[in-house]
C-alpha cells in the first residue's frame, strides 16, 4: 500500500473511531466536522508537494476547496500556489490572483501585489469578481 494510501487509511479509520468515541450530540458532531476538515486540508497539503508525497495538483485542488466548502479558509494560499505554479499545466495566474485576494494579512496582499505586473487591471477587477462570487457560493463556483 502506498503512503498517501495508507495515510488517508489512517485518517478515515480514526475519523471512524472519533464518530463511535464522540456520540452523537451536536457539540460531538462539530468536533468530527473540524476533525474531517483538517484531515482534508493535511491531505491537500501533501499532495502540493509537502514533505516526500508525490505532487498531484488536481488531488490537491480537490482535497483544499472540500476544506474550504466546510468553512475552512486557512490554505488559500496553497490554492493560490497551486494555479500560479502548476507541475503539468500552464500557469493560471487570474485564478491564483482570485485566491490570493481571499488570502487575509500580508501574505495574500503581497502575492497579489506580485501578480499584478502580470495582469492587465480589468484581469485584476474579474478576478476579484470571482472571488466575490466565489465566496457567495461557499466555494462552489470559483
Amino acid at each position: 500500500m502506498s503512503r498517501v494510501r495508507r495515510f488517508i487509511f489512517f485518517v478515515v479509520a480514526n475519523l471512524v473511531l472519533a464518530t463511535t468515541a464522540l456520540g452523537q450530540t451536536y457539540d460531538d458532531a462539530l468536533k468530527l466536522a473540524g476533525l474531517a476538515t483538517a484531515a482534508q486540508l493535511r491531505i491537500g497539503a501533501l499532495y502540493a508537494g509537502e514533505a516526500d508525497w508525490p505532487r498531484d495538483d488536481l488531488q490537491a485542488e480537490h482535497w483544499l476547496l472540500a476544506a474550504a466548502r466546510q468553512g475552512n479558509v486557512a490554505d488559500f494560499s496553497n490554492l493560490a500556489a497551486l494555479y500560479e505554479a502548476p507541475q503539468n499545466t500552464a500557469p493560471d495566474l487570474l485564478r491564483a490572483y482570485m485566491w490570493y485576494s481571499m488570502v487575509d494579512g500580508a501574505v495574500g496582499w503581497m502575492q497579489r501585489v506580485k501578480l499584478q505586473s502580470f495582469l492587465l487591471p480589468e484581469q485584476r477587477l474579474e478576478a476579484e469578481s470571482m472571488a466575490v462570487t466565489c465566496r457567495e457560493s461557499d466555494y462552489f463556483d470559483c
